[in-house]
């Protein structure tokens, strides 16, 4: 039987060639310095869509970038990179809420009764770029009419310049406009935009409708929501999602729901993962929002293993599995997964560390990374030491064409970091050893273990250079 993952889907029209999505992440290189969509994170996208993935889906957008005309000009760029490489991009648009000083209602959330403080909430006002929870402004009724008509427009202007798909963010609690509107959480107004689940949903689904009649009925738009904010009764549960919020989606003109969870004000370890928390860990969210519709559903949420990815789809759990942080640390994951090429995956740690600026197991793929070309005179290199940083060095090298051998005197190689993860909340360090010490073998690097070693072993093998990479020590700071 075929792998399920490399069937098509077909979305109100869009035929995706396989069931891998690379998620919206705002982590492409260039967008904060320019707040615009540069070359440099064309190319970003570019290595994604290269790497096998068939839906490339932007992070968000919202009036910042989109109310400069010429940022669809690069849009443009992106769609034709993007087909190319015969890959479906998506544009993830929306508006800052909670976290950009406007909301539906301000603090304290939930209310006086419940002054509940996370910890982005207490740094969020040193933060220059934010104007400070404090000073959430809520929205006029004018505004938010407002905001259902820029939407509109702007998916209009996305898919005039060949974007396939659009997707409203409405998901992470405080994080966005949207979701702060849905979240009892976050939204106390007593108008027609507040109270009920049907006022709360009243800006998403009025904003979908505009959308829609922009677009017209063959254009797929997609939606983000947080099926359980995390926050308990006082949130948007699971239940409530199924019940009201998947409903009201799909009623006002969705193609596909793309399933998150959290708030990035006080449930951020629903959407930045901590790395002990089980793979596939929120998969039952995507399950649950297929029982009561029909649509294509997205499942994401730190699958990092495109086996685990397969299972799910057999499952019935999902339709289309989103990958973040995994297609950041290892573009080529869907290809070398089709090659059978699993063993050269760099799977992702969940350390939270960059994840592409660069990505801390993936030097390759920061921006200003030096390219990894032959070296114009060969060498034979010494490395000591085969903890992470010298497998990683000796990898390097050999990429570069030099003549490597690395001395480790333990028995095994990996280092600390190997010790590290013997500890069950840190085993997903082992996937960095696992994908350097395949390294070593490809890259046909004699490695050397159990050896300690001496000046005679450096004499002997008269290298052009030597590399120390035993760990760092105190003795020179002190």
């Amino acid at each position: 039987m075929g792998k399920k993952i490399f069937e098509p889907i077909e979305i109100n029209g869009m035929t995706i060639k396989n069931r891998i999505g690379l998620a919206p992440l705002l982590n492409m290189p260039g967008l904060w310095e320019a707040f615009t969509l540069t070359d440099e994170a064309i190319k970003w996208f570019e290595a994604r869509a290269k790497g096998g993935a068939g839906l490339i889906m932007t992070g968000a957008f919202g009036p910042l970038f989109l109310d400069n005309p010429a940022i669809f000009e690069q849009f443009a760029k992106l769609a034709d990179t993007m087909h190319s490489y015969d890959a479906k991009i998506g544009v993830q648009i929306g508006e800052g809420g909670i976290l950009g000083g406007i909301g539906p209602s301000p603090m304290p959330y939930p209310d006086e009764s419940d002054p509940k403080q996370s910890q982005m909430e207490i740094i969020h006002g040193q933060i220059s770029f934010f104007p400070g929870i404090e000073t959430v402004t809520a929205l006029s009724k004018e505004i938010i009419e407002g905001y259902m008509d820029k939407l509109a427009g702007y998916a209009k202007a996305l898919k005039d310049v060949g974007v396939d798909c659009v997707e409203l963010h409405c998901a992470h609690g405080g994080a966005t406009l949207y979701c702060s509107f849905i979240s009892p959480y976050y939204n106390r107004r007593e108008d027609e935009y507040g109270g009920s689940w049907e006022n709360r949903l009243r800006l998403p689904t009025g904003t979908i409708k505009k959308m829609r009649a922009a677009v017209g009925p063959d254009f797929p738009l997609f939606a983000r929501i947080s099926a359980d904010e995390l926050l308990g009764e006082k949130g948007i549960t699971l239940e409530a999602s199924q019940k009201y919020v998947v409903p009201a989606l799909e009623a006002a003109g969705v193609d596909c729901l793309d399933v998150s969870q959290g708030s990035i004000l006080h449930s951020p370890e629903g959407i930045q993962i901590p790395l002990y928390y089980p793979r596939g860990c929120y998969i039952h969210n995507a399950e649950a929002v297929k029982q009561v519709t029909k649509l294509p559903v997205i499942g994401v949420g730190r699958i990092v293993d495109l086996d685990m990815a397969e299972e799910f789809l057999q499952q019935g759990k999902a339709d289309l599995i989103y990958m973040g942080r995994q297609l950041t640390s290892d573009p080529e994951t869907p290809n070398k997964y089709l090659e059978g090429r699993t063993d050269e995956i760099r799977k992702c740690i969940g350390c939270l560390e960059g994840c592409g600026t660069p990505c801390p197991i993936n030097y390759d793929i920061a921006p200003d990374s030096m390219p990894l070309t032959p070296a114009e005179k060969k060498k034979k290199i010494l490395i000591i030491g085969g903890g992470v940083a010298g497998m990683e060095v000796a990898r390097v090298c050999a990429i570069r064409g030099h003549d490597i051998t690395l001395m480790e005197k333990k028995e095994k190689l990996g280092g600390t970091v190997a010790a590290l993860a013997l500890d069950p909340l840190n085993a997903e360090f082992k996937n960095f050893i696992d994908y350097l010490t395949v390294q070593m073998e490809k890259l046909n690097i004699d490695v050397k273990v159990n050896t300690d070693t001496s000046e005679s072993d450096v004499e002997a093998l008269s290298p052009d250079a030597v590399i120390v990479a035993t760990g760092a020590s105190l003795q020179g700071l002190l």
